[in-house]
């Protein structure tokens, strides 16, 4: 059983006991410091708190250790602390704002607007929200496929929390045609050709929007790593983009990617199983895109290049160099 102390005393009565035990004055124990008397004074009072510095001074005068002295203080100020309402009250906030940012990157999410609260009571109701949960008890869960650096871990926080940004996203988008595979793969099949400037992407929502499927563009959270992903919003497949590299082969390549992951998924009644694309037999419209030049694609992370052309650092997509992305990405997003 751990002993609780009711009651717990300043240092600096600890330090008149023995100075009386011992016959010194104040100023004969401040002389023995070298301090001036008021520095005595000062401590006994409590209005002076012991440095590192004066602990070994008062240990080496008194034979006790420097330790002995910072232990009791803290011990005193820490007591006190526990009675100390508005203390308590601090401390029970930042509680509640670690665990709040153990769900996401908070900050970073507020100040990209995604969270709009102000208040930690308004914060807490807005990352409910955000991250779909009822209670901050429980842990976000997403069923996504992505296009991310740390393939084979599980998404870090700052990954989940784009992706969730996504899915908000995507709901604010127009309502798209039913869903059809063999128009995704059509499309699929289309980008090398369709898609060849930065400006060409101003088409592509409405090109993916009659295969059933809503692109949106969210930019990057800084450090996500993370270049795209597919899901299913409200029965409807998304497709999210970052932009991130602002390379249009890069981009587009992630952009095929998640086609791929879309095109090859199935689905059940209880949930969408997003397709491990190593491992998912080739459709035939991807088997006519690999033949359509001859040399191998290339293998990027543990996915393969689905569209021949449009393979990262490729020069198929009607430059002979990378272009940069757009600076302003609305006809993405």
């Amino acid at each position: 059983m751990n002993a609780v102390l009711a009651e717990v005393f300043p240092a600096g009565e600890f330090l008149a006991d023995e100075l009386e035990a011992r016959g010194w004055t104040q100023a004969e124990f401040a002389a023995i410091l070298d301090r001036p008397a008021q520095f005595v004074s000062e401590i006994i009072s409590g209005k002076k708190e012991i440095t590192r510095e004066s602990a070994a001074q008062i240990g080496a005068a008194l034979g006790t250790s420097a330790e002995m002295w910072l232990n009791l203080q803290d011990q005193y100020l820490l007591w006190l602390q526990k009675r100390d309402a508005k203390s308590q009250s601090d401390l029970d906030n930042v509680r509640r704002r670690a665990r709040l940012n153990a769900k996401g990157p908070i900050p970073l999410l507020r100040k990209v607007g995604a969270l709009a609260g102000t208040s930690l009571d308004e914060l807490e109701q807005d990352a409910l929200r955000f991250f779909e949960l009822n209670s901050l008890d429980e842990e976000p869960r997403l069923a996504a496929a992505a296009k991310r650096s740390n393939h084979g871990e599980a998404p870090s926080s700052l990954q989940t929390s784009w992706m969730y940004m996504v899915r908000h996203a995507a709901r604010a988008k127009p309502v798209t045609e039913r869903y059809s595979r063999k128009a995704l793969e059509a499309v699929g099949a289309a980008l090398p050709r369709a898609v060849k400037k930065p400006s060409d992407f101003a088409d592509l929502p409405e090109m993916l929007g009659r295969a059933g499927v809503r692109l949106v563009y969210v930019p990057a959270l800084p450090g996500a790593k993370i270049d795209g992903c597919a899901m299913i919003v409200d029965q409807t497949r998304v497709i999210g983009l970052s932009g991130r590299g602002k390379r249009l082969d890069k981009v587009l390549f992630a952009l095929v990617h998640e086609i791929a992951h879309l095109a090859m998924s199935r689905r059940t009644n209880r949930s969408w199983r997003p397709s491990r694309l190593t491992t998912t037999p080739m459709t035939t419209q991807t088997k006519q895109l690999r033949n359509a030049r001859p040399t191998r694609p290339p293998q990027v992370g543990s996915c393969p290049t689905v569209y021949p052309s449009c393979r990262t650092g490729s020069a198929g997509l009607g430059s002979s160099r990378p272009q940069p992305m757009p600076t302003s990405r609305q006809s993405s997003s």
